[in-house]
């Protein structure tokens, strides 16, 4: 055998052993994405079916006030800290007030014709608001956004190492989409390589998408260098930021707001403006008819006027808006839209609507193939490792160990530039080689499981 076959034959195995070992940590995760994103996909039935009337107003009159739905609420419930108030979508929604009661996310619902509160909820009651907290922190908090971001890292790498296994070699292009019938195994194989090269291009914006939300590579990296400075929510900035509005449940602020200061009202100890008189300001600023409001919670806050992707306002990212009010003088304080996004905050702005599968059925529809996808794509992962298995015994049976000399330098940069460029993925890759070559090399038990 020459050199050369013998380095392709390492890097072949090289790469197909990493492939192996990131989908052996990915798939589970994978499966808890897909099915909590066809759950979040379905919203808005699920929705009118757990809430029924809580959801709809009593009667079809005209609407009263929106201060007047606020004070509804905060008279109903003295001890919540109101945080945010969204109008009913239509004459029949019922308006939504998100609440901080005991420590925890509450929505107050209440009838926009007669200004009666219909009742409340506890957020995580919600199949929606569960399953989107599911999606993003596994109830784990931290911990869990952390193992999510290991798995959509290495998600990345499954991507590229899975097509680089698939690329035609000694075949043409269009050969590489046939299914064999050889063998159940390579039925399955085939059905997985050609799912996952069809799936790659859009899985991989979903993994970066859902990476712009995690704490390291997201909040530290990559979010804070496109998030808008309040160099226009002049008089001054408070010490909250615009991801309190978010109240802990569900994400209604723009990704590249989360982490920018609140801006101030320079006029405490004045009157207050109604928060009728706060829209009012705002849709003349270019807020449309659907939109959010943040509650100001102490004398120096502000109405914040939203209209964003994520809150499903809008469906032309153009179009969003956060307008600041001050509460004493009517006057904006500080405006931000898509003329002031970053390269990086347009494309996530751009990319929400579609990730949401909210710019029409035909998006729907193909983020519910997609979610469907990545299920046979890690279901199809599972039935290969079974299928190839030792029949007897409790082994995992990795692809072979290549010789770590006859591995070509191109391999070890491009894991090197991977794991820069994704550093949970990096240390992972670090901890799983030194695992590998300290502890599974060394051990006679652990090299019979792992091989």
């Amino acid at each position: 055998m020459t050199n050369d076959m013998q380095q392709h034959k390492a890097l072949y195995a090289s790469v197909w052993r990493w492939h192996f070992y990131a989908g052996l940590y990915v798939a589970p995760f994978l499966v808890v994405l897909a099915c909590t994103g066809l759950v979040m996909l379905a919203r808005d039935p699920i929705d009118r079916w757990q809430l029924g009337d809580l959801s709809t107003n009593a009667s079809g009159g005209s609407p009263v006030s929106h201060q007047a739905r606020l004070d509804a609420a905060r008279t109903a419930f003295p001890n919540a800290t109101l945080v945010r108030y969204q109008p009913g979508r239509d004459a029949t929604d019922a308006t939504r007030v998100t609440a901080t009661l005991n420590e925890r996310p509450q929505t107050i619902f209440v009838d926009a014709t007669t200004g009666a509160v219909r009742g409340i909820v506890e957020d995580r009651r919600r199949i929606y608001v569960m399953a989107h907290l599911l999606h993003g922190t596994l109830l784990l908090g931290n911990v869990g956004d952390a193992l999510i971001e290991i798995a959509a890292s290495l998600g990345i790498l499954s991507i590229v190492s899975g097509l680089y296994l698939w690329f035609p070699k000694g075949t043409s292009f269009w050969q590489s989409f046939r299914i064999s019938g050889a063998t159940s195994r390579l039925v399955w194989r085939d059905l997985h390589k050609i799912t996952g090269v069809i799936l790659a291009p859009l899985l991989a914006l979903q993994l970066i998408a859902g990476l712009a939300w995690t704490e390291v590579w997201g909040g530290r990296f990559v979010q804070t260098w496109s998030t808008l400075a309040a160099t226009n929510a002049a008089p001054g900035e408070s010490a909250s930021h615009h991801e309190t509005l978010n109240a802990g449940s569900s994400k209604v602020v723009p990704w590249n707001l989360e982490q920018t200061p609140l801006p101030s009202s320079a006029h405490a100890g004045h009157g207050l403006i109604t928060l009728d008189a706060a829209i009012a300001a705002a849709q003349r600023e270019g807020i449309g008819q659907r939109f959010f409001v943040g509650v100001p919670t102490d004398a120096d806050g502000v109405w914040t006027i939203a209209q964003t992707g994520l809150n499903d306002d809008i469906n032309d990212p153009r179009q969003e808006l956060t307008v600041h009010v001050d509460r004493h003088t009517g006057s904006v304080v500080g405006h931000g839209g898509w003329k002031e996004y970053s390269p990086i905050a347009r494309a996530m702005a751009a990319g929400i609507p579609l990730h949401m599968g909210s710019l029409g059925w035909w998006n729907l529809a193909g983020a519910s193939v997609l979610c469907l996808s990545v299920l046979a794509l890690s279901v199809s992962g599972l039935v290969m490792w079974w299928l190839r298995r030792p029949a007897r015994g409790w082994r995992l049976a990795a692809p072979p160990r290549p010789d770590p000399a006859r591995v070509p330098l191109v391999t070890w940069v491009t894991a090197a530039i991977l794991g820069m460029l994704f550093p949970l993925a990096g240390a992972t890759l670090v901890a799983i080689a030194i695992v590998d070559w300290a502890l599974v090399r060394r051990v006679p038990a652990l090299r019979q499981l792992l091989n």
